[in-house]
């Protein structure tokens, strides 16, 4: 079986970024913290603790996570990535394109928002041209610490050349 060759990736350094200070918090700008009182399948009484978002959308997910299917007639379908920076872990991730959804914002006009911004895909030359396909059903990265809510999002798009 034949791979097509892919084009030439630039390493990524992570520049300048680094941690320059680092102190515990009782509530941020973004992420508050509350601790819940539960009774657990056995029926004991137990405490949990958790990080929540101040920003979720009114229909309750808070982000979106992109899958650009970048299409062109003769080079293979295409899947943008984003490496970046990310300071709770001290290093780069490699991940889909995504981003928090604004007030009065749809799951929809947040991802092809989102795409723009993170990979340049979208804006005035992809107008009409970008379809998503399907908005999923919400996922969570870390449901044992934080009340995060993402949609991934599905989409049809031109290859850029």
């Amino acid at each position: 079986m034949a791979f097509s060759s892919l084009p030439e990736v630039k390493p990524y350094s992570q520049g300048q970024a680094k941690i320059r200070n680092s102190e515990p918090m009782k509530e941020g700008k973004w992420i508050g913290l509350e601790k819940i009182d539960w009774t657990d399948e056995d029926g004991r009484d137990r405490v949990w603790e958790m990080a929540v978002r101040k920003t979720t959308s009114e229909g309750g997910i808070d982000a979106v996570a992109i899958a650009a299917l970048l299409k062109h007639p003769s080079k293979p379908v295409s899947l943008p990535i984003i490496l970046q920076y990310r300071p709770p872990i001290r290093n780069i991730c490699v991940e889909l394109p995504a981003g928090l959804i604004d007030k009065g914002e749809s799951p929809e006009k947040s991802a092809i928002r989102e795409l723009y911004e993170e990979t340049g895909y979208g804006g005035k030359e992809f107008e009409g041209r970008i379809k998503v396909l399907e908005v999923g059903s919400t996922i969570v990265s870390d449901p044992g610490a934080v009340c995060f809510l993402i949609a991934l999002t599905l989409h049809d798009a031109p290859y850029r050349d």
